[in-house]
């Protein structure tokens, strides 16, 4: 990909179209967004935000249109490819191995990173970095206590945190969360907001959600997305004064 820009946004979506036949899904969607910054992205069901987040970390190419990831395009670029420069995903659905512990679905994740992973020569079980990264990340996420449990025995909200762990595990510059709270409890909820403005200081943050005190309490902009196109962007006194926002989806905004 080349020298890292580091003037350059973090990302960059320039005029993003992508129909599915004669369903547009997103209509010249435009935004950028700078190092350390965390942005939302925010809308009813149908708005394309999920779509959006699969144009830019490859799994749908863009109808019209180009992203740009620390300054360079990555249009077009494979998932595989774009998740090795930096950019990493959650889904809104847990995408683990369930049969696996904690412990053993990040240390799969870190050794993707890893230079010896396709070694005949090498077994990285043996490799004292990974198992020291592998730990790290288990404590980032809180999960250190249950590093031995399989994923499937995992609370639903531990599930979640784990899944942002595989995303970390990678060395992410760039972190895409969709829905981290979705189908968890307050209380876990709660957890979910400590732990996404604990890793907001070290990886910038892109993440999709529907609950607005989550929204409130990590977001520094927020992208408003409707009918598959940018309604509103800005700060989150900005959108949330925004007539049209008001209108179309929020009503009252808290």
């Amino acid at each position: 990909m080349g020298v890292l820009n580091v003037n350059a946004p973090v990302l960059r979506v320039e005029k993003v179209t992508k129909r599915f036949g004669e369903l547009v899904a997103l209509q010249s969607v435009n935004f950028e967004l700078q190092r350390g910054q965390n942005q939302a992205i925010i809308g009813p069901n149908g708005a394309g935000k999920t779509t959006l987040f699969n144009v830019i970390t490859g799994e749908f190419p863009p109808s019209e249109g180009r992203v740009w990831f620390q300054g360079h395009d990555i249009t077009g670029l494979p998932p595989h490819h774009i998740a090795q420069h930096g950019l990493a995903r959650s889904f809104q659905l847990n995408n683990l191995f369930p049969d696996f512990t904690a412990y053993d679905n990040v240390w799969l994740a870190v050794q993707i990173r890893h230079p010896w992973r396709e070694s005949m020569f090498r077994n990285t079980r043996r490799l004292p970095e990974l198992d020291e990264q592998v730990w790290r990340v288990l404590e980032q996420v809180h999960l250190e206590a249950v590093a031995l449990q399989r994923a499937c025995e995992l609370s639903y909200g531990d599930q979640r945190h784990l899944e942002i762990g595989l995303a970390l595990a990678t060395q992410p510059q760039l972190l895409l969360l969709d829905e981290p709270t979705s189908g968890i409890s307050p209380a876990e909820t709660q957890k979910t907001i400590e732990l996404i403005q604990s890793i907001s200081k070290e990886v910038t943050l892109l993440l999709i959600e529907h609950d607005m005190d989550v929204v409130m309490s990590v977001a520094d902009r927020i992208l408003v997305m409707h009918y598959g196109s940018v309604l509103a962007q800005g700060t989150p006194e900005q959108v949330e004064a925004n007539p049209e926002v008001q209108e179309a989806y929020l009503g009252d905004f808290r």
